[in-house]
C-alpha cells in the first residue's frame, strides 16, 4: 500500500502549493452557450458593469475575469443575440466563481433578458437542451448529476440513462440489444476494452472524478462510426478545468457473502497482485522452445538421458491447490487535480488535470453452479436427460484490483485549442474454486480445483486540437492505445472420486491436470479530423456543413501455450499440491514411472493468431433549416473496412486451406447514409424521425480459426473464418417535450432491419458448450420506449425536490431456425409441442426497465436516490439437435443511495448505498418444453453496502 500513499502525497503536494497563491483576487469565469442549439457562442463580449473590464469568450465560448472579492453585474452581448445581464454575481477571496450564461436569439425577444447568477448554473438543464437541440435522438449524464449523488465509476454513473442497463456494472446494453451492437468511445476516439471482444468497454475503469459527461447517442449521424445499432457511448474527460480543484475520495464496501468469510478462497500468488500486476512468478520458464513438439523428448529413453527434464518441471510453481483465508472489505480511493493558469498578458490559458484511482474488491459465490444438459431421448419426457449431463457446483473467489490514471494538458488562445492527454487502466482478477461435477455419461464423479489471474492493461496517449477561422472550424485528434490480456498460469486439476474413491489422477475418468498461458497484446491507432462551415441560408437562418475524414487501424497477436502434469496415482485429501511435490517431481538418471511427476509444454499453434484491420472512414453532411420550426440533417458515411488474418485450423492436413498468411478474410467496402428530420411542435417540443445505415463487423476472434478454452466455464470458443459482416437499416420515430427545470416526457418507436446478423451456437450435440460464430440470413426488431423526468410540485409546492425518473422499453424481436435447425427441432419436439420456425434474435432483450424516486435539498447538500432495474430474458447461446437453447435470465436489480454534503461550500461528503438488495443471482438456463430448466451458470453475489468520504479542495 506505500505506492498508494505515495502517489496520494503527490497530489496533496501539489494540491497544497497550488491552493497556498495569493488569494488577494477572485476568479470570474463561465460558458456562453446558444440556448436554441445548445452549441458555444464565440467572441461574445462579457462586461463587468461600472467597471472598464471586458473579455471575449474564446472558440469554446469560455471567458475568465480577475476581480477584487466583490458582488458585481454582468452584460453579455453578441450579435444576433439579445443582450443578457446577470446580476448578484459574488466573488470571493482567492476562490473561482462559475457562471455560465445561455443567449435567445434577438428575434425571438423585445427586451434584455435579466437573471441572477444563480439561475444560470444547471448542467443538467443544459445537457437537456443539448438533447433538446441534437441532431441524433442523444441521452446522458452531466458531471453535475454525477458529483451529486456520488457515483464512483462510469458503470454506476450511466445507469440512470434512459434505455440503458449495464451488466455486472461494466458493460452496456442499449435498448435491449446486445453488447455487439453498442460502440463505446473514448473522448470521441475508438478505444479497446479490458476485454477486446466486446464493442463497449469496461465502463468501471473510468472514476467519475474524471469525467465531464457522458453521452449515449441512439441515432446515426455520419459524423459518428458507422459500426453500431443500439447505441455509441462517448465518455468525455474533463480536458480542461472549470476552476481549480483537489478532490480525495475514499470508500468501504461490506458484502453479505464476502466480507470476513473465513471460506473465502485464494492461493499464494504474486507480490504485485495488489497492484493487478503478476510479478513473474506465474510467468513460463525462460529458454525454452515451446513452438516444436519435435524438439521435446516423448520416449522414456529419451527423457531419462535428459536431466533438463527435471530442471524443466522443478522452474514451475507447484501450488495447485486452494487455502482458505477471510477476505477484506471492498476497498477504493480517488483522487484529481485541475486548474487552468493565465500565461502572462496574452491571450491564452494553460489548463491541467490530472487523476488516480484504486479499487481492490472481494466477491465470493458459495455454490457456483455450471452444466450442460440435453433433451430427453424418451420422446414423451418433458424433463432434461438425467442419464446424459455433466453438472458441477462449489464455492468460487476472485480478487479484482483495478487502477486508472489520467494525466492532461490543454493550451487554448482566442481561436486555438491543443490538448494532450495520457491513460492508463490496470486489473488484476485473481480466482480459486473447487468444484465436485458429476458425469452422468460415465457415471464419474470428480472434484476439480481451479486457479486464475488475468492481467489486463489499456494504455491511451491522445493529442488533438480545434481551430476557428471565421466560419470554418477544424477538430482533429489523434489516439494511440496499447491493450495486453495475459492471463499467465491458469491451473486446472480433475480429480477422480467416484464411488467415494481416494482422489487420483488416473489418467482416466475425466482426470488430469493442465496449465494454459494467454497473451493477447493489440495496439490501436485512430486519427479523424472534422470541418464545420457556418452560413446563412434563407431568411438568414444558420446553416451547418460538416465534413471529415478518420483511419482506425488495429493488429493483434494471441498466443496461447499449454502445459500437462504427466502423473498417475492417488492425491491423499485430494491436495492437488502434492502433484508438485519434491518427492513426486522426477529425478534425473532414476526410473520414470506413472507416479513421478513431469511436466510437458507446447504452444497451441491453432489457438494462436495474428489479426490486422484498417477502417478507412469519410462523411459529408449538412444541417438545413426549412423554416424556423424545421430542419433536415442528411449526409452519408463511406467506410473502407479490411481485416487480415495469420493463423492454421487445428487439423490443417485435413482443411482446404492449411494456413492462412496474412490473408484477407473481410474486404467492405460500406456507404453509410442519414437523415434526421426534425420538426419544433412548440419552443420546448420536438418530433423527430430518422432513417440509418449501419454495420457490425465480426470481432478478430469470430473470423478466425482459434480455438479457445475457458478453464473456468469449460467452454471452447471455436472462430468461423467464413462469417460476414452485419448490415442495418434503422428507422426512429420519437416525440419530446421538455418542461420546467430538469424535466421531461418522450415516446419513441424505432425499427431495425438486419441482414447477416451474427449468433453463437453450439457446435454439435456432442461439444454444446463448443461455441461458434455464424450468420443467419436476416432478423428484425421493433420497439417502444417511453422516459419522463418529473418532480411531485404539481402535487404541493414543498414536494418540488422530490423527484420521478423512469424509462421502459418493450422490444420484439424476430428471426428463423435454418432448415436444419427447424428439421432437428420437428425430429425431437415433444407431444403438445408447437414447433414454429421463427424466433427471438441471438442477445436481445424483450423489454428493459428503469426507475428511481430521488430527493435532493441543495441547501441542506442532502442527496438519496432509490432505483430499479432489470431487463427480460434473453437467449445467449442457440442450442443444436437435443442440445436446448441457453437464456440468460433476468436480474432484479435495486439499488438505495444516500449523500449528505457538509462544511464550507460543501466540500465534504459522506456517502452511503447499498446495491442488489433483492439478493438476486445471475442465471443462464436451459429451457425445454413444459420441463424444469437445467443451469448452464449460476451465481449469487450478495448485497454490498458502501461507505464513501469525499473532499474537494477549492
Amino acid at each position: 500500500m506505500k505506492y498508494i500513499f505515495l502517489v496520494l502525497t503527490f497530489f496533496f503536494a501539489l494540491a497544497s502549493v497550488a491552493l497556498a497563491e495569493d488569494p488577494k483576487m477572485g476568479l470570474l469565469s463561465g460558458t456562453v452557450i446558444d440556448d436554441d442549439f445548445g452549441d458555444p457562442v464565440m467572441y461574445a463580449e462579457v462586461r463587468v458593469e461600472g467597471l472598464d473590464v471586458v473579455a471575449l469568450t474564446d472558440l469554446e465560448g469560455q471567458y475568465s475575469l480577475e476581480l477584487v472579492p466583490g458582488t458585481y453585474t454582468l452584460s453579455i452581448e453578441f450579435l444576433g443575440y439579445a443582450k443578457q445581464v446577470v446580476s448578484e454575481v459574488v466573488v470571493n477571496e482567492g476562490s473561482t466563481e462559475l457562471v455560465d450564461v445561455r443567449l435567445t436569439e434577438e428575434s425571438e425577444v423585445i427586451t434584455e433578458v435579466v437573471v441572477t447568477a444563480t439561475q444560470s448554473r444547471n448542467n443538467e438543464t443544459a445537457l437537456l437542451t443539448i438533447q433538446r437541440k441534437s441532431a441524433v435522438v442523444l441521452d446522458g449524464v452531466s458531471a453535475q448529476s454525477i458529483s451529486r449523488i456520488g457515483d464512483s465509476d462510469a458503470g454506476q454513473a450511466i445507469q440512470r440513462v434512459s434505455g440503458v442497463s449495464v451488466e455486472g456494472g461494466k458493460y452496456i446494453y442499449v435498448r435491449g440489444l446486445g453488447d455487439r451492437y453498442t460502440k463505446t468511445t473514448f473522448n470521441g476516439m475508438d478505444i479497446p476494452g479490458l476485454d477486446p471482444d466486446r464493442n463497449t468497454v469496461q465502463m468501471d475503469v473510468f472514476p467519475t472524478s474524471l469525467i465531464d459527461n457522458i453521452i449515449v447517442r441512439k441515432t446515426f449521424s455520419p459524423s459518428m462510426p458507422g459500426d453500431f445499432s443500439g447505441g455509441v457511448v462517448d465518455i468525455a474527460t474533463k480536458a480542461f478545468p472549470d476552476k481549480e480543484q483537489f478532490n480525495v475520495k475514499f470508500g468501504l464496501g461490506y458484502n453479505t457473502n464476502t466480507s470476513f468469510n473465513k471460506n473465502f478462497l485464494t492461493y499464494d500468488g504474486g507480490k504485485l497482485d495488489w497492484l493487478g500486476i503478476d510479478d513473474g512468478g506465474r510467468a513460463l520458464p525462460s529458454g525454452y522452445d515451446y513452438t516444436d513438439i519435435n524438439g521435446y523428448p516423448t520416449a522414456l529413453q529419451e527423457i531419462r538421458e535428459d536431466p533438463s527434464i527435471e530442471a524443466f518441471t522443478r522452474e514451475f510453481n507447484p501450488t495447485l491447490g486452494v487455502r482458505r483465508a477471510p477476505a477484506f472489505l471492498n476497498t477504493s480511493l480517488s483522487t484529481s487535480y485541475g486548474n487552468q493558469y493565465q500565461l502572462g498578458e496574452s491571450n491564452q490559458t494553460l489548463g491541467l488535470i490530472a487523476g488516480f484511482s484504486y479499487q481492490n474488491n472481494n466477491q465470493h459465490f458459495e455454490d457456483a453452479r455450471y452444466g450442460e444438459y440435453f433433451k430427453s431421448r424418451d420422446a414423451n419426457s418433458f424433463d432434461l436427460d438425467d442419464e446424459q449431463y455433466r453438472s458441477s457446483q462449489g464455492p468460487l473467489s476472485q480478487n479484482n484490483v483495478l487502477w486508472s490514471g489520467l494525466v492532461g494538458f490543454a493550451l487554448k488562445g482566442q481561436k486555438h485549442r491543443l490538448n494532450t492527454q495520457l491513460f492508463h487502466t490496470q486489473n488484476g482478477e485473481k480466482g480459486a474454486s473447487t468444484r465436485y461435477q458429476v458425469d452422468g455419461w460415465d457415471d464419474q464423479e470428480s472434484e476439480f480445483t481451479t486457479l486464475t489471474y488475468s492481467q489486463r492493461s489499456i494504455t491511451n496517449f491522445l493529442v488533438g486540437g480545434k481551430s476557428t477561422f471565421n466560419r470554418l472550424e477544424l477538430e482533429y485528434k489523434n489516439a494511440l492505445t496499447w491493450s495486453e490480456i495475459i492471463d499467465p498460469d491458469l491451473r486446472t486439476t480433475s480429480l477422480e472420486v467416484t464411488g467415494g474413491a481416494i482422489p487420483a489422477l488416473s489418467g482416466g475418468g475425466g482426470s488430469g491436470s493442465d496449465r494454459l498461458w494467454r497473451d493477447l497484446s493489440e495496439f490501436n491507432e485512430t486519427f479523424r479530423m472534422d470541418g464545420t462551415y457556418l452560413f446563412s441560408q434563407w431568411d438568414g437562418l444558420e446553416s451547418k456543413f460538416q465534413f471529415g475524414v478518420s483511419n482506425t487501424y488495429k493488429v493483434r497477436d494471441f498466443v496461447t501455450t499449454r502445459a500437462e502434469h504427466i502423473y498417475q496415482g492417488l492425491v491423499p485429501n485430494g491436495n492437488p499440491n502434492i502433484i508438485l511435490s519434491d518427492d513426486l517431481i522426477w529425478t534425473a538418471g532414476t526410473s520414470l514411472s506413472d507416479t513421478t511427476t513431469i511436466i510437458r509444454a507446447l504452444q497451441e499453434k491453432q489457438n494462436s493468431y495474428n489479426g490486422r484491420i484498417n477502417v478507412l472512414g469519410a462523411y459529408i453532411m449538412n444541417e438545413l433549416p426549412l423554416g424556423r420550426r424545421m430542419r433536415v440533417i442528411y449526409g452519408v458515411r463511406m467506410e473502407k473496412a479490411t481485416n487480415w488474418y495469420t493463423g492454421e485450423p487445428s487439423q490443417p492436413q485435413f482443411a482446404p486451406i492449411p494456413y492462412y498468411d496474412d490473408e484477407k478474410v473481410l474486404n467492405e467496402l460500406n456507404i453509410l447514409p442519414s437523415v434526421n428530420w426534425i420538426y419544433e411542435l412548440a419552443s420546448n417540443m420536438n418530433l423527430r424521425a430518422s432513417f440509418s445505415r449501419t454495420v457490425v463487423r465480426p470481432s478478430f476472434k469470430e473470423i478466425s480459426l482459434a480455438e479457445i478454452f475457458d478453464p473456468l466455464t469449460e467452454t471452447t470458443f471455436i472462430g468461423n473464418i467464413d462469417v460476414q459482416q452485419t448490415d442495418i437499416d434503422n428507422f426512429d420515430l420519437r416525440w419530446e417535450s421538455f418542461f420546467g427545470r430538469g424535466e421531461m416526457i418522450s415516446l419513441s418507436g424505432f425499427y431495425k432491419r438486419f441482414t447477416n446478423p451474427i449468433e453463437l451456437v453450439s457446435v454439435s450435440e456432442f461439444g454444446p458448450r463448443e461455441i461458434t460464430p455464424r450468420n443467419v440470413d436476416e432478423a428484425f426488431l421493433l420497439g417502444a420506449e417511453i422516459e419522463l423526468r418529473k418532480n411531485f410540485a404539481f402535487i404541493h409546492p414543498a414536494l418540488e425536490n422530490l423527484a420521478f425518473t423512469g424509462n421502459a422499453s418493450y422490444i420484439k424481436s424476430q428471426t428463423l431456425y435454418t432448415d436444419a435447425e427447424y428439421a432437428t427441432l420437428l425430429a425431437n419436439a415433444k407431444p403438445g409441442e408447437d414447433i414454429s420456425q421463427e424466433r427471438v434474435m441471438f442477445g436481445q432483450s424483450p423489454f428493459l426497465v428503469n426507475v428511481g424516486l430521488s430527493y435532493r435539498d441543495t441547501e441542506k447538500g442532502f442527496d438519496a436516490m432509490v432505483s430499479y432495474n432489470v431487463q427480460g430474458k434473453r437467449l445467449v447461446l442457440l442450442g443444436i439437435d437435443r442440445v436446448p437453447n441457453v437464456y440468460e435470465q433476468p436480474f432484479n436489480n435495486l439499488k438505495v443511495k444516500i449523500a449528505q454534503s457538509f462544511g464550507e461550500d460543501d466540500r465534504f461528503k459522506l456517502s452511503v448505498s447499498a446495491s442488489n438488495l433483492l439478493n438476486d443471482d445471475r442465471a443462464r438456463q436451459y429451457e425445454v418444453f413444459q420441463g424444469d430448466p437445467g443451469f448452464f451458470s449460476q451465481t449469487r453475489a450478495g448485497r454490498t453496502f458502501t461507505l464513501s468520504f469525499a473532499c474537494t479542495l477549492q
